[in-house]
């Protein structure tokens, strides 16, 4: 009888050492750190080497706070010329023909992510702490606007911003976007088909259809405070309440109506939090006429970030970090730059 008493409490002993050792093992590979995927790359969009003094601040607090990151600045010239290379259907068909700038400027964003990999960040957002080890985990993320703003500018509970974002290079949600503004109808709003409402329609598709599920093939949506945690103008949100108030309600309340209730009572309020990593100031410096912005005071980028590099003068080394190759050109040799601009 005691024979068999020992053997259970031996058997209890053997089970209770497995499941520990089961525990523990879950444990350690869930705590270990997943390979950084993001090259360390910063990418801004800019006319030319001469951007708006403005944005002085903003730029040189990035690069000092990030000196080991290689920066990319994408002048009008240097973005057509990769776009021809890479991409010649879509710079046909869409890109040389877009008169908006902001259609330009969105989609040299997506283009470039898909091909260098790296964080892209617009000339107005100031960087509060350095982008590693903060963003090291993600395989590709995006900034989400802030909440009030959603609510008010858009009827929706979230959307996606493209103010910030970084991606492995050769993510397909890249290329999905590059996609869809080839599909897009020429005449389209730039909300709609470069901007921030196409970018949020095409993250929840890419959720719904499972695509999640592969954590290297994953896209998240930044909590608000990690970018966005500035409310814009609070003279645009009230202005487009006013053109909202007044019209009759539908059944249940919209997002608009919450949001516009939130402004007209309590105010909208900046949510810094000890997790922010930049900051989207909304400058709206790039919304002036051309000509109100010859007037503008204007710094040559190299006076604050003295290792720029351009893709037009620097083109053999740059097409080196080039790690994505788009399927339409197959393992085809890339033209060289004299080839591309003939």
């Amino acid at each position: 009888m005691s024979r068999r008493k020992n053997w259970r409490v031996l058997s209890l002993l053997l089970c209770l050492l497995m499941a520990v050792a089961l525990l523990h093992r879950c444990s350690v590979s869930r705590d270990r750190p997943r390979p950084r995927l993001i090259p360390r790359i910063l990418h801004q969009v800019g006319e030319s080497e001469l951007v708006f003094a403005e944005y002085s601040f903003a730029i040189e607090s990035c690069r000092r706070l990030n000196p080991n990151w290689t920066y990319i600045l994408w002048r009008d010239k240097d973005a057509e010329l990769l776009i021809k290379e890479f991409f010649p259907d879509f710079y046909r068909t869409q890109y040389a023909k877009y008169t908006n700038r902001l259609k330009k400027s969105d989609s040299i964003r997506y283009i470039i992510l898909y091909l260098f990999g790296g964080l892209y960040a617009d000339l107005d957002v100031e960087c509060m702490k350095p982008f590693s080890p903060d963003l090291d985990e993600e395989a590709c993320f995006l900034d989400q606007e802030n909440p009030a703003q959603s609510h008010i500018f858009w009827n929706k509970e979230r959307s996606a911003m493209n103010s910030v974002m970084g991606c492995r290079p050769g993510h397909p949600f890249m290329l999905d976007l590059v996609s869809r503004m080839a599909e897009s109808p020429s005449n389209q709003a730039v909300m709609l088909s470069t901007g921030p409402l196409m970018l949020t329609k095409a993250l929840d598709e890419w959720t719904a259809q499972g695509s999640q599920r592969d954590w290297a093939d994953s896209v998240r949506l930044m909590d608000p405070d990690i970018f966005s945690p500035h409310v814009d103008n609070a003279d645009i949100l009230m202005d487009a309440c006013r053109k909202r108030f007044g019209q009759p309600a539908n059944d249940g309340e919209l997002w608009v109506d919450r949001g516009c209730r939130d402004l007209q009572f309590g105010g909208l309020k900046d949510n810094f939090t000890e997790r922010t990593v930049a900051v989207h100031w909304f400058m709206h410096l790039g919304w002036y006429s051309l000509k109100e912005r010859e007037h503008i005071q204007r710094i040559n980028i190299s006076r604050l970030v003295p290792g720029v590099r351009f893709y037009r003068e620097h083109h053999a080394q740059l097409k080196q970090l080039i790690k994505a190759t788009p399927p339409a050109l197959g393992n085809n040799k890339i033209k060289d730059a004299d080839e591309a601009e003939q």
